[in-house]
């Protein structure tokens, strides 16, 4: 699959994209978006069984999105472990940090993507 932009649901006849591949889709509809994500990911799992790296990493256009996202996905795959990696929510030139909870939201997020190869539980 390549970066041209194609129908959510004629995704889902086409395999999920691989290691080093992106997809973007047109917007779809409502939670369909997070269906189609969750459906994929639960396709590699098996796909791969517990072997080390199934990750899947999705990155959108804004933190609302990201929330959306891994909220619905946790809704449409409970089994799935779902990680938000929020954003520093500052500008590069600004002279104050992000705040401290951003930070360690951030540091957990990491933590817990070095320890899924793993398959080990932070909490």
């Amino acid at each position: 699959m390549s970066d041209a932009l194609i129908d959510p649901f004629s995704a889902l006849q086409a395999v999920p994209p691989k290691a080093g591949q992106s997809l973007t889709l047109a917007r779809p509809a409502g939670s369909s978006d997070a269906w189609l994500i969750a459906h994929w990911a639960i396709q590699r799992q098996a796909q791969r069984g517990a072997s080390p790296g199934a990750g899947l990493a999705v990155i959108c256009e804004s933190a609302l999105d990201a929330q959306r996202l891994a909220e619905e996905i946790a809704c449409f795959a409970p089994t799935l472990r779902v990680r938000l990696f929020p954003d520093w929510e500052t500008l590069p030139y600004e002279a104050f940090s992000p705040h401290q909870d951003l930070v360690s939201d951030r540091l957990l997020a990491l933590y817990e993507a070095a320890l899924a190869p793993l398959g080990e539980k932070v909490r």
